[in-house]
Formats: structure tokens, sequence, C-alpha cells
């Protein structure tokens, strides 16, 4: 596993940054840890560090799926 890792996420505060990593993660689908510039540690999704994040583009519409919006729809529901 490399020891450096550089954040392609556009939208992280660290786009670009390349980080010291501290611990990689057992499960694929957790983060790892690095150190920030201040050298304090933070977790980071792996996703984040594809290149393909960089791809990430905004849209106008959204699209999602009606199961998602009556989730929504009870969450705030209980919040009320």
């Amino acid at each position: 596993m490399p020891s450096t890792v550089t954040v392609h996420y556009r939208f992280h505060p660290l786009h670009n940054r390349r980080l010291d990593v501290v611990s990689w993660p057992r499960q694929p689908h957790n983060a790892v840890t690095v150190k920030d510039p201040k050298g304090q540690s933070l977790k980071i999704p792996l996703w984040m560090l594809q290149p393909e994040a960089a791809d990430l583009r905004l849209s106008e519409s959204i699209a999602l799926a009606p199961s998602a919006l009556l989730a929504l729809v009870e969450m705030l529901q209980g919040c009320s």
C-alpha cells in the first residue's frame, strides 16, 4: 500500500493535496486514516482518493428514488 495518497474529490477541502497515510482500512468500504497538513489524523473515504472522483459533476436536476423521498418525508415527520 502507498504511504501517501492524493485527494481527488474536488469538493473536499484538501483537494489535490498529497497526504501521509497513517493506516489503511481492513474493509474496502471504510476510510483511510491520513495526517492533514496540520498533523491531525483524519479519515477520508477511499472513493475520494480515486482519480475518477475528480470527474464527478453537479447537475441542475436531481433524480431520487421514490423510496428515498418517502424515507425523507417520514424522517421529517418524526422531527416535528
